[in-house]
């Protein structure tokens, strides 16, 4: 507390922000060197880059999955539809995409007839500030919730990529809205 103190006293004008508010990075690095002296590495938001290629993902629904391919340049809109069209749901309802930004705050991408920022139709795969293996949530209906959980398998190089998005392979059919039922 000693060192938050001290913060406070020599900055007058500091404030405490909401959390959904993006604080400066190493904002405390100075001040929490008293307590963690061996803290040498600050690491930020990444810089945004473009990674190119074919996306594999799976595509779990309870224990029904998919994987699916789509070039880097396509939006999250039509990820949306290749996964509703590939468990043969009727596109329908309003939706959105839950994830991680690069620093692990949490983000939502909204569908293209919401008010909310950012959209489904604005943000290409290529974009996305996922890893390999790394995970995020595909949210359709919004009343019902249907949650459908998403990893990106691989990444093709761009030499390898058939331009066009593909049903690669498949397990189980949904026979209910309940993914518990399956």
């Amino acid at each position: 507390m000693k060192v938050m103190n001290t913060f406070f006293q020599e900055n007058e004008d500091a404030q405490i922000t909401c959390l959904e508010t993006e604080a400066p990075v190493g904002l405390l690095q100075p001040l929490l060197r008293e307590v963690f002296p061996n803290w040498e590495h600050l690491f930020g938001e990444r810089e945004a880059t473009f990674w190119g290629g074919d996306y594999q993902f799976k595509v779990s629904y309870g224990k029904v999955w998919r994987r699916i391919s789509l070039p880097a340049q396509y939006t999250l809109n039509a990820l949306a539809t290749m996964i509703l069209s590939s468990f043969d749901i009727t596109n329908d309802h309003l939706y959105l995409f839950q994830l991680r930004s690069a620093t692990g705050r949490p983000m939502a991408i909204f569908h293209a007839a919401m008010e909310e920022l950012p959209r489904v139709t604005e943000v290409k795969l290529g974009d996305l500030p996922i890893d390999i293996g790394g995970n995020f949530e595909f949210v359709f209906d919004l009343s019902n919730e249907i949650r459908f959980k998403i990893c990106l398998e691989a990444i093709s190089p761009e030499s390898q990529g058939s331009r066009k998005a593909r049903l690669l392979e498949g397990e189980g059919e949904i026979a209910t809205q309940d993914p518990e039922d399956e």
